[in-house]
């Protein structure tokens, strides 16, 4: 059995803690590119990533109830972004939901046509890269326009169903 003793100071302060902002993804069709200006890069804020989902079963027992894993759920990500002065993104997704899925409202385009890639890199401290996951995604949801009377920047989130994965390195 394992004893556990007391941590010094010292022994805290030598863990590398993990930093919050070590990440970056990008939102991107295979075959034609990004929004227009961000397909090099894109300006996510946020991201929410869905790495692990399970779902227990429960049953009763004399006096008590138990439970058991029983299977995995939907995954989901949730990106966090801002936009350009000509909305250069929301209408790229906008025209992807509108167009490329409901196609104006004639008929539905199958996932595995409709899907798109959302890459999620992951670093450490010394901007080395930890891991690289490319999944297909599908948004999922609303997506809205908040406007303001203040002065600032075009923030949007966006929450996509992950259809599967089509890279992944790392951990």
């Amino acid at each position: 059995m394992a004893s556990f003793e007391p941590l010094t100071i010292e022994q805290i302060r030598s863990v590398e803690w993990g930093q919050n902002h070590l990440w970056d993804a990008k939102l991107f069709d295979v075959d034609n590119g990004g929004p227009k200006g961000f397909t090099k890069w894109f300006p996510a804020t946020t991201v929410t990533e869905n790495l692990a989902t399970l779902n227990n079963h429960t049953f009763e027992g004399f006096l008590s109830s138990y439970s058991v894993p029983l299977n995995s759920g939907e995954f989901t990500i949730a990106l966090g972004f801002l936009d350009n002065a000509d909305h250069s993104i929301i209408n790229w997704i906008t025209d992807w939901i509108n167009n490329g899925i409901l196609n104006g409202g004639k008929y539905v385009t199958t996932a595995n046509e409709a899907k798109r890639a959302l890459q999620i890199r992951k670093f450490n401290a010394q901007h080395e890269l930890l891991s690289n996951t490319i999944y297909w995604v599908i948004p999922d949801g609303n997506l809205d326009f908040e406007g303001s009377s203040e002065s600032g920047s075009h923030e949007y989130s966006v929450t996509f169903k992950v259809l599967g994965v089509f890279k992944h390195t790392g951990h």
